[in-house]
């Protein structure tokens, strides 16, 4: 026997509201905020350009609608990114708790380890896009069975001294 909000969940799967209306919603959204905070059109009066911006935005946002395969792409990595979201949340939630009041200053003095971080989010949110549209098991196998042994050995070899020489020369050291 199904709850009453598990009928009604069916009842807006159903009604398309998953598949049109929330993806509609969300690239509106997005777009639009965008559009905004960069003032691609420019300012009329010292305000942003709504109406073109909103134009463009719900012409992109139909777009994207009427393509039934970005839709679906959308749905199968938006879940995944947002498990990414929580677990960053959970993380900054456990290492908070272990700081006292006004210690939570994570980047502070950290420019490298935001960039290290910034750059594994945008590695997972590529990899959990590719995993959506099923490209991601077919890239690494590929990866895989192209590298052979003193071909892999190399690319790693040049990884830990490019790595080696970021971490050496990286640092803020003037000579005088």
């Amino acid at each position: 026997m199904a709850s009453p909000l598990v009928n009604a969940v069916g009842f807006m799967k159903s009604f398309g509201i998953f598949d049109v209306v929330l993806p509609f919603l969300l690239v509106f959204t997005v777009i639009f905020g965008v559009l905004e905070k960069t003032k691609i059109f420019g300012e009329e009066n010292g305000k942003t350009r709504k109406n073109i911006n909103s134009m463009v935005a719900f012409s992109v946002a139909f777009f994207v609608i009427a393509a039934t395969q970005v839709v679906n792409v959308m749905q199968a990595a938006l879940p995944m990114i947002m498990l990414l979201l929580v677990l960053v949340i959970a993380f900054m939630i456990v290492y908070g708790s272990t700081l006292s009041e006004g210690q939570m200053n994570l980047w502070d003095n950290m420019d490298k380890a935001k960039k290290a971080f910034a750059f594994g989010l945008f590695i997972a949110i590529i990899a959990i896009v590719l995993g959506a549209m099923n490209m991601l098991e077919g890239i690494i196998n590929w990866i895989f069975s192209s590298i052979s042994g003193p071909a892999a050995s190399t690319v790693i070899l040049l990884l830990v001294i490019g790595i080696f020489m970021w971490i050496v020369i990286g640092k803020d050291s003037s000579t005088e």
